[in-house]
């Protein structure tokens, strides 16, 4: 039994019974690094990653709406363009056809000259050559022809011939002439002839035995050059009958015929003959 007046004396912990001092690590001193036994986790990703990722994802999906945009964009104009072209192609044809039965319709009703050549003579003189023709003239289309005017040339150049028609033929279509309303006219199925020569002058006869390819010879090469030019009442235009020929003589000792002439003298329609050259043109 105790006696109230002992004081109660405290319980010991278990003694230290290794012989070795009992004492503690200061839990409260800061300035001792601790150490972890356990392994730290990986760092979380940071703020502008997954930003940055947000923004990547939202690019992606833009331009992916984009380009599909672009290729429906593509398609609605490549179909639109087809069309467009269809229907162009379309009015084109119709315009194409109709203009076409507009040109069949004016050439079945529209005049048609022909025209015939006969030589008379042929002569030289001091003022340039002289070719002789009875020529007759024929209608044989639908319509009056007005304004019949004739033409007729003497070339004795090969080489320029085709050059010097055409420019023959554009005289009656000039500015100044293309209103002209004279010369004759001819109802379908009617003709005339009379008489008219065709001539060249010095100065082209004297070039062609200088210059021509048979000047070794002193002679030419003679051609004629015809244009017809009228016009109908059913349009504004000049239409056209455009020939050549080419004159020729006999040579009775070769038994031959020459396209060769001596530019002096005369040549009566027995001593040579007037030939279509194969070129000309109707319009």
């Amino acid at each position: 039994m105790t006696s109230e007046s002992e004081p109660i004396r405290k319980n010991n912990q278990t003694p230290n019974t290794g012989g070795k001092p009992d004492t503690q690590t200061p839990q409260g001193n800061k300035d001792i690094p601790r150490t972890s036994s356990v392994s730290s986790s990986p760092p979380s990703k940071t703020h502008c990653e997954i930003t940055c990722k947000t923004e990547k994802n939202f690019w992606d999906h833009v331009k992916t709406g984009a380009e599909i945009i672009g290729i429906i964009l593509l398609g609605v104009y490549t179909a639109y363009t087809i069309k467009m072209y269809g229907a162009n192609k379309i009015a084109a044809d119709a315009a194409k056809s109709a203009a076409d039965t507009a040109r069949k319709q004016l050439e079945m009703t529209r005049p048609w000259l022909t025209s015939e050549f006969v030589p008379t003579s042929l002569l030289f003189k001091e003022d340039g050559g002289f070719l002789g023709l009875n020529i007759t003239v024929a209608n044989t289309g639908n319509s009056v022809a007005k304004s019949i005017t004739t033409l007729t040339e003497l070339w004795l150049d090969t080489r320029t011939l085709l050059s010097e028609g055409k420019r023959y033929c554009e005289i009656p279509k000039s500015p100044e002439n293309r209103n002209y309303e004279g010369g004759s006219i001819l109802f379908p199925g009617q003709h005339y002839t009379f008489h008219q020569p065709a001539t060249t002058t010095t100065e082209v006869i004297e070039k062609a035995l200088k210059s021509g390819d048979f000047k070794d010879q002193h002679q030419v090469t003679i051609y004629l050059i015809t244009c017809i030019d009228y016009r109908s009442t059913l349009d504004t235009e000049h239409h056209q009958t455009r020939s050549y020929f080419t004159l020729s003589r006999p040579d009775f000792q070769r038994h031959t015929m020459l396209g060769i002439f001596d530019p002096h003298g005369t040549y009566a329609p027995s001593q040579f003959t007037m030939d279509n050259a194969g070129y000309g043109s109707v319009d």
